[in-house]
């Protein structure tokens, strides 16, 4: 049971915490995007990550920003907003899309290392202006 509660990052019985951080991503056919704080981080894609999915596009995105911003966010729930409802599943729960996978599972072992509890979030694309 010890092992289940480490990885859940969270005990059943402790009050449930508010987000101190809040990351906000974005990904389009060329580039990606990220806004945490007053930073901003741009990473840009090659013309075979601009050929994939709109989901791994925007899953990639997490990928990349949790691992850019870990230091800042190391042992602290993190609320992330993205536009794709699939991104949100998938971080939670996995994929069994051969390619999306290994994006979750990154963004899993980072959190996993770095104590990060990242709570997902939907937010509409016109609201999403941060990350734009």
């Amino acid at each position: 049971a010890l092992n289940v509660e480490s990885l859940n990052f969270h005990c059943p019985w402790a009050p449930l915490q508010p987000p101190v951080k809040f990351v906000y991503s974005d990904a389009s056919d060329h580039a990606c995007s990220s806004f945490i704080d007053n930073e901003h981080k741009i990473f840009h894609q090659s013309p075979e990550e601009s050929s994939k999915s709109s989901t791994w596009r925007e899953l990639r995105t997490v990928d990349l920003a949790l691992s850019a911003f870990a230091p800042d966010l190391q042992g602290k729930k993190v609320a992330w907003f993205t536009e794709n409802t699939s991104v949100v599943s998938i971080v939670y729960n996995g994929s069994k899309v051969t390619e999306l996978q290994p994006l979750a599972l990154s963004i899993f072992n980072v959190c996993a290392r770095t104590g990060i509890s990242i709570e997902m979030k939907w937010i509409p694309r016109f609201l999403n202006c941060q990350a734009e």
